[in-house]
């Protein structure tokens, strides 16, 4: 690992500690899931057979929940992760505008939200093990955020050195700096 690797990955671990909830729609969904059919939780967090199997399941469980409430999930990681007590969120896989209107609504107003969009190209993405499963990956849970256009940065995770990740990420710790000196 080179210096500046080594040094951006203290960074993130310092602001990740003292001052970033990290929050996943995914881990709250699958946890949830879990423990309503009595399933492993731990196997359900993984790129296993396990999880596809009961990946059509549990997406159709996870819509019928969101049809009553469309922001239960990211409530839920809210509270999870205690991120009313943290002055960054970094919420790592939003899957629809929703969920990006629901962090720019009334009670937000005071936070700065800064989106980063990280996308490959389907052949990338089988060149990593992927297989496209009809009625998932076509499915808003997986496409939901196609269409949005008002992202901060747009990195596309095709043949990037480590180099490129640094400039691309330091961006992101950039905007992380800026909002913590806003809220001291």
């Amino acid at each position: 690992m080179n210096q500046k690797m080594y040094d951006f990955r203290l960074k993130l671990n310092f602001f990740s500690v003292k001052n970033i909830a990290t929050l996943r729609n995914a881990g709250p969904i699958k946890a949830q899931y879990a423990k309503t059919h009595n399933l492993d939780y731990e196997k359900l967090l993984d790129a296993s057979e396990y999880k596809e199997y009961h990946r059509k399941q549990m997406v159709e469980w996870s819509e019928s929940i969101r049809k009553n409430d469309p922001h239960y999930f990211l409530r839920l990681s809210i509270e999870e992760n205690d991120a009313i007590n943290k002055p960054v969120w970094l919420m790592t896989d939003a899957r629809r505008e929703s969920d990006l209107i629901f962090f720019k609504g009334e009670q937000f107003k005071s936070a700065k939200l800064f989106t980063v969009r990280i996308v490959a190209s389907d052949e990338t993405r089988k060149s990593r093990g992927w297989v496209y499963t009809p009625g998932i990956d076509d499915a808003t849970t997986e496409c939901g955020l196609d269409n949005y256009t008002e992202w901060n940065i747009d990195i596309r995770n095709e043949n990037l050195t480590e180099e490129d990740v640094i400039i691309c990420l330091q961006t992101v710790m950039n905007a992380i700096e800026e909002a913590l000196k806003t809220t001291k």
